[in-house]
């Protein structure tokens, strides 16, 4: 899933790291491999307001097809992380991902999508948001699609009617009981009454991580912090509640559980691979 056809790959560690050499500021060079650069982390109510948060640097690994191709578009993940990396610092490193990967040679800025898994798939969702490109991303600079897999979908924000106008696609499993379906088909539904070009593909009997081989049909973590219950909502710009009793977000309210099934199915893996190829393929790689 992390790779496609000639799709480049910049897989982002989501920390930031002791660097043998200064951050890059362009991939004019053409390189490739380890790329250091500099983002910027914030607190919720930072990002929220659109203010500047604390510079850092990351790392990510870039990879790209043998020589002799053309330009080709780029796939970005972002990965899990909790309190210590929040959502909106995660979009911030995702916009200045696509603002690096856009100054690359071999890279066409036209075409690169970001994709997420998880805690990454829930940065995927809220990154396209036009109040959030608009404080953070490059004008001009957005990325070609977005594909969220088993996002939390819990989350309402001010002007979240405000879309990309690129293609949304949301990979999901059914039985999720870490972050649950329903409300990603609810926020689909009010993505596509605006006109957004957003679906959902669901899979019946299949949990959260469902493209992950590396885990068993279903484990059962008990001790796992689970928000399947918790719903979020900006009430006010910059302050986020818990929607039902109006308490400020954290991650200690009650509605927090324990305890998140995750599992690999292997029908539901190569279906979402195949489609995930075939909509970079036909869509994407075909110029948007």
């Amino acid at each position: 899933m992390r790779r496609a056809g000639l799709l480049a790959a910049l897989l982002l560690t989501g920390c930031a790291t002791a660097l043998q050499g200064p951050p890059t500021a362009s991939l004019a060079d053409g390189r490739t491999g380890s790329i250091a650069f500099h983002t910027m982390t914030t607190m919720p109510r930072q990002f929220l307001l659109g203010e500047r948060g604390t510079t850092v640097v990351i790392t990510g690994e870039l990879g790209l097809p043998a020589r002799g191709a053309d330009r080709v578009p780029g796939i970005n993940e972002t990965l899990e992380g909790r309190e210590a990396v929040n959502i909106g610092s995660r979009i911030v490193d995702a916009y200045r991902a696509l603002e690096l990967l856009a100054t690359h040679p071999r890279i066409d800025r036209e075409r690169i999508v970001l994709m997420g898994f998880s805690h990454g798939g829930a940065t995927t969702l809220h990154a396209t948001y036009t109040r959030f490109q608009q404080s953070y991303l490059t004008p001009g600079l957005e990325y070609a699609a977005y594909l969220p897999f088993y996002a939390f979908c819990n989350t309402r924000v001010i002007d979240d009617d405000r879309i990309s106008r690129w293609p949304i696609r949301l990979f999901h499993g059914a039985a999720d009981d870490y972050t649950p379906v329903a409300p990603c088909h609810a926020w689909v539904t009010r993505a596509k009454a605006v006109g957004a070009d957003a679906t959902i593909t669901e899979y019946p009997l299949v949990y959260h991580a469902f493209d992950n081989p590396r885990l068993p049909p279903a484990f059962r973590n008990h001790y796992g912090l689970n928000p399947s219950r918790c719903f979020f909502a900006e009430r006010a710009r910059g302050e986020m509640v818990n929607a039902l009793t109006g308490q400020p977000l954290t991650y200690h309210d009650p509605c927090w559980g324990r305890g998140v099934t995750v599992g690999y199915e292997p029908r539901a893996y190569a279906d979402a691979l195949a489609s995930v190829k075939a909509f970079l393929t036909t869509t994407i790689a075909a110029g948007r």
